[in-house]
């Protein structure tokens, strides 16, 4: 009976593969980008990824038994739950303990990481909303886990399943050892009997079973810690774990069935009870707690209390009137306020001071008081004095870089896009880019290029912060791919997955250019009050929209036009003209502006 049911396994097995021949692949790899996109308009959603090794495995098979494996289990997977379709198997893991044996290839666990992230990448970016990662070489076990948890936390719209559990993997091929009657210390782990019968029964023109000789008798999978220290030759003299030669590649149909079962099963529920969660521990990436003497005042700013902030910078302008710091912070205040003249006379002497660090800082906030004018030439004109002030004075490459970087920004703002990749540019010729600020430009250059069309450009700047916020201490830098993920999907359509990360980029920091890119995925989703309310709410930020009022005016203009949507004829002319009070005499050409007119004209016509 026994015999019956496995030579059954083997003619499945053979069916199996004659019928992939008849039907259309499975593997991406071998379709046209246009039969890939038919498949994803019409329900594909899932992507399998393998991961084997190229690594001894005893005298009797080659160097390509973990990938396979792979190459058999991803197109059986991918048959039993629809809806899916095979990236090519990655044929390189983590294999150090093999290295004494000639042949295996082995890369560190960080690498291969990145070459499964670069797959998700790529594969998320086409619309898979399930990936499917298989390791089917047990070094990659514990690489897997971590990039599982890597892709799920950058990508809250996707469902990444990691199999990363080496017991239920183990545990398939021992009870299906026990089944078949096969002593565990026979059948083995590391091309013992179990695994060479996979091989016979996959590709048996890998397999030399006259060169088959008994290896590691024992507890193969209670070696492993002992290998992987000591190297497997010190266990395992021929390289394998296990006796070989009762191998039959009716034996190895059913362990691979074992565990095409037990992986369909894990990815089936996964796939079935799958939803996007909620975002939990987030990093905090807002501005520090204040301190020191200004501190008061400074929380009461943020808190949104502007008058009491006045009074108390006022108070301490009086008390020290040749500090620098009260009266900067009193300015900002001014500027929170509407108060721009009054801003401008309390900097403007500071132009003239010996001391370049009040120079400095006068021109920075100057240049903020021109943004919220409109009077663009005006900003970067300060913001190159302020760069040229810290070349001059000694400061350092991150101070000339955050100039430039706002420079790239201001002009990004008024559409002089390619000014501003040459600015953007040039920042990241003076800072490492996994820093901080690095990420920073980095994240703006790509908004900028986003506007540009420059997509694909886009995608692999994202990469670059998706690999950096795992660095210690950049963790809260995540705002930035989430923001900029976020802009990718709407750039694509697909609303519902922006808001979705932009929540999450909120979630860290509550910023006005986050906010606005949240405005526009509710926008497309018709989510018209929660739209509303976010707009307000960019209206109302303080120390958050000091640095980028350009989204705090533009709150107006886009309020005005959801209003007028509504037929809320008057609320849209006040917000317009609220709009026109601060631009309406802008010297950059910008389209909302003649938007903002025409539609006032419109309001007050009555047409």
């Amino acid at each position: 009976m026994k015999a019956t049911v496995l030579s059954l396994c083997v003619l499945l097995l053979a069916l199996s593969a004659e019928a992939g021949l008849a039907e259309t692949s499975l593997h991406m790899e071998e379709l046209t980008w246009e039969e890939i996109e038919t498949a994803l308009a019409e329900g594909t959603d899932t992507a399998i990824i393998t991961i084997g090794a190229t690594e001894q495995h005893g005298p009797q098979i080659a160097m390509a038994s973990d990938s396979i494996t792979g190459d058999y289990l991803a197109p059986e997977i991918a048959r039993r739950l629809g809806r899916t379709l095979i990236a090519p198997n990655i044929r390189v893991g983590v294999s150090p303990h093999h290295m004494t044996f000639p042949g295996t290839i082995t890369v560190r666990s960080e690498v291969l990481a990145k070459m499964i992230m670069e797959y998700a990448h790529s594969l998320i970016w086409h619309g898979y909303r399930h990936i499917a990662i298989v390791p089917t070489h047990g070094g990659n076990f514990t690489t897997v886990a971590e990039v599982g948890r890597r892709l799920n936390t950058l990508y809250p719209y996707v469902n990444v399943m990691a199999f990363a559990d080496a017991d239920r993997y183990i545990g398939a091929l021992v009870s299906t050892s026990e089944r078949l009657g096969v002593p565990l210390d026979v059948a083995g782990s590391h091309a013992g009997m179990s695994e060479t019968a996979m091989a016979l029964a996959v590709r048996p023109d890998l397999v030399r079973m006259n060169r088959a000789e008994e290896g590691f008798m024992g507890d193969a999978y209670g070696i492993g810690e002992q290998m992987n220290r000591e190297g497997t030759r010190a266990v395992a003299p021929t390289g394998a774990l296990g006796d070989p030669r009762p191998a039959t590649a009716e034996f190895g149909a059913a362990y691979l069935d074992a565990l095409a079962t037990m992986l369909t099963e894990f990815f089936e529920q996964g796939r079935e009870q799958w939803r996007p969660e909620p975002a939990s521990d987030l990093p905090h990436g807002g501005p520090s707690a204040p301190k020191g003497d200004l501190a008061e005042g400074i929380r009461a700013r943020r808190d949104g209390d502007i008058a009491a902030a006045k009074a108390f910078f006022e108070q301490r302008m009086r008390r020290h009137p040749d500090q620098l710091e009260p009266r900067v912070q009193l300015a900002r205040t001014m500027i929170l306020a509407g108060e721009y003249a009054e801003s401008s006379a309390l900097l403007s002497p500071l132009l003239d001071s010996k001391d370049f660090r009040a120079r400095l800082a006068a021109n920075d906030e100057l240049a903020l008081i021109a943004l919220y004018q409109g009077r663009f030439a005006d900003a970067i004109r300060h913001k190159n004095a302020a760069r040229v002030l810290t070349v001059e004075n000694g400061g350092s490459d991150a101070d000339a870089a955050r100039r430039f970087m706002q420079i790239g920004y201001i002009q990004t703002e008024f559409g002089d896009l390619d000014a501003a990749s040459d600015s953007f540019a040039r920042a990241l010729e003076r800072v490492p880019a996994a820093s901080a600020l690095g990420l920073d430009v980095i994240h703006l250059a790509a908004l900028g290029e986003i506007k540009q069309g420059s997509l694909h450009t886009v995608g692999d700047r994202l990469r670059i912060i998706g690999d950096a916020v795992f660095e210690a201490g950049l963790n809260n830098q995540l705002r930035r791919f989430y923001q900029l993920d976020a802009e990718l999907r709407l750039a694509d359509g697909h609303a519902a997955d922006a808001l979705a990360s932009i929540t999450r980029a909120i979630g860290i920091y509550d910023h006005p250019l986050y906010r606005e890119t949240e405005v526009r995925a509710l926008l497309a989703l018709e989510r018209f009050e929660e739209a509303e309310n976010s707009l307000l709410h960019i209206i109302r930020l303080t120390d958050a929209r000091l640095d980028i009022p350009t989204m705090f005016v533009r709150a107006h203009y886009r309020l005005g036009r959801l209003y007028e949507s509504q037929g809320r004829m008057d609320d849209a002319g006040r917000l317009y003209t609220e709009f026109l009070d601060y631009w309406g005499a802008s010297d950059a050409p910008l389209p909302e502006i003649r938007e903002a007119r025409d539609a006032l004209s419109r309001i007050r016509s009555g047409g």
